[in-house]
């Protein structure tokens, strides 16, 4: 039984060329939604690792759900951000950056709710000194980090959902014959 996501290919060229659409549609989408997660990660990730050797006076409070200190935190943070930055950006193995950004947005997304549920109501400072940098208030920076985390969140659950047409990573028309 051929899954309802496939193109049969009894109607001929037609139909081969509908299927070849669909496959490079979709490998191309998955390229470019993990390059651009890649990006938003080694740009998030840079903004850490320079706000955490900075001297605001936050880096030394202590996280109020790990009870890490903010500074320590920032650091550690950026260097799992740089890491999956360059699985995303170099690697070339798609279904593993997926994975990567679904499994860190999702800890992002769980660590904001347990934030909301114990009331911490302050900004967010992943940004580091980037909202400085670029004259953004804290409240925009904050809103921009949500828009992020929603994008990498639906995202890299809809890319993992997606069954990939071309699953063998080869070009079109090289797939093993039957």
């Amino acid at each position: 039984m051929t899954p309802s996501w496939r193109l049969k290919t009894e109607g001929g060229a037609a139909s081969w060329k509908a299927k070849e659409c669909l496959r490079k549609a979709v490998g191309a989408a998955r390229v470019a939604y993990v390059a651009s997660a890649g990006g938003i990660f080694a740009v998030t990730g840079a903004a850490k690792a320079f706000g955490a050797f900075g001297q605001a006076k936050m880096l030394h409070l202590r996280d109020p759900i790990l009870g890490l200190r903010f500074g320590h935190l920032m650091l550690g943070l950026a260097v799992a951000e740089l890491t999956i930055a360059s699985v995303c950006l170099f690697s070339g193995r798609r279904k593993l950056s997926l994975v990567l950004v679904a499994w860190m947005s999702t800890n992002f997304a769980v660590y904001r709710v347990g934030l909301w549920l114990i009331g911490w109501h302050h900004p967010c400072a992943c940004l580091g000194n980037l909202t400085d940098a670029l004259h953004i208030s804290a409240d925009t920076g904050e809103s921009l980090v949500k828009m992020l985390l929603t994008y990498l969140l639906i995202g890299s659950y809809l890319m993992l959902c997606v069954p990939d047409p071309n699953p063998s990573g080869r070009p079109a028309g090289l797939e093993p014959k039957s």
